[in-house]
């Protein structure tokens, strides 16, 4: 995951030392908010000829064709337009030297982004309000980011807005390309560790398993009654996450059946495949874990386990099956 430092975040007055700074880090795009502001090109100016890291310009306008001018003669890397603020019509110009964005506030249904899908390379979701440093950022974007990822899987996300050093980690997990970070990074006592904090490592959180599951509705999940090998084989095949759950009538969690015992379940009856059970490929034993425990004690838990485990169902106090997690998604978002 790519890291877009807020300029304006830090002291905009000393443009020349913020940008040296932030260079001497390695960070990764330069993110300035335009917010009806002509004059923020006259900066953007000034950092190109001091930088060569790419610019990240998100403008906040109802009149969008007014910069178009603008855009084209200092050529930021990436430019997003937030999509409420819009009075006009929205179309990108013909230039393949930028990618062109769509932000989005926390209220916007994602399903805004199909008009645009055909033109804009990414969405930047918003996860606290536009224009304004140090907020908090809002969990039910979790949900968005999850949402956008499954309906444009070819495109690019962005998030802005409170991104810390455990949000950072849970935004890797889902693949986010680029987080915009301000505060956290700019008035951090030691640049450089906030900086490998919110890129690699792996940190406490406050937030829930809940907060960073895939819920059951988009899941692989299968009546655990009158299943056959060919239904949980063709199920998985659907899906495409490498394993199916299973629950009782009551929604209730009774195991797993991942690709690995698919393969142990075909090698007791290497002679005749068909005399294979679905019992035989179902692993009710699995580990799980409540969908109120932290992440913090998520990872405790599986350090304490001697196996890999490359997917954690996630239940409710009643036992009941309401997401789970898929850590092959961690390994995809640090590449």
């Amino acid at each position: 995951m790519k890291i877009s430092a807020s300029i304006y975040s830090g002291n905009r007055s000393d443009l020349r030392h913020t940008v040296s700074e932030l260079d001497a880090l390695h960070v990764d795009m330069f993110h300035i908010d335009c917010n009806d502001d002509e004059t923020v090109f006259n900066d953007i100016k000034q950092i190109k000829s001091l930088s060569q890291t790419p610019i990240d310009l998100h403008v906040i306008t109802p009149t969008p064709s007014k910069y178009w001018q603008l855009i084209s003669e200092c050529k930021p890397g990436r430019v997003s337009f937030q999509l409420e603020d819009l009075e006009e019509e929205l179309i990108f110009p013909a230039d393949n030297e930028i990618e062109w964005g769509i932000a989005i506030k926390t209220p916007t249904d994602i399903s805004t982004f199909e008009k645009f899908k055909d033109s804009a390379q990414f969405a930047l979701i918003m996860a606290t309000t536009p224009g304004q440093s140090g907020g908090v950022f809002n969990r039910e974007n979790f949900q968005k980011i999850r949402d956008f990822r499954r309906n444009y899987p070819n495109h690019g996300i962005e998030v802005d807005g409170g991104v810390n050093d455990e949000v950072s980690f849970i935004l890797r997990n889902y693949g986010v390309h680029v987080a915009v970070v301000g505060s956290y990074l700019m008035k951090h006592d030691v640049q450089g560790r906030a900086l490998s904090l919110l890129k690699h490592e792996q940190v406490d959180s406050h937030f829930l398993v809940k907060d960073m599951m895939i819920t059951k509705a988009h899941l692989p999940v299968l009546n655990i009654s009158n299943q056959s090998v060919v239904s949980i084989l063709e199920t998985n095949e659907q899906y495409k996450m490498g394993y199916c759950l299973f629950i009782d009538d009551s929604g209730h969690f009774m195991g797993i059946s991942t690709n690995a015992d698919m393969r142990k379940g075909l090698l007791k009856h290497p002679e005749n495949f068909n005399e294979l059970k679905a019992s035989e490929i179902i692993n009710a034993q699995a580990i799980r874990i409540n969908e109120n425990r932290t992440i913090k004690e998520m990872f405790q838990l599986l350090r304490s386990k001697n196996q890999t485990i490359s997917y954690l169902p996630v239940i409710n106090d009643q036992g009941q099956l309401t997401g789970a997690i898929n850590f092959n998604t961690l390994i995809k978002g640090e590449l």
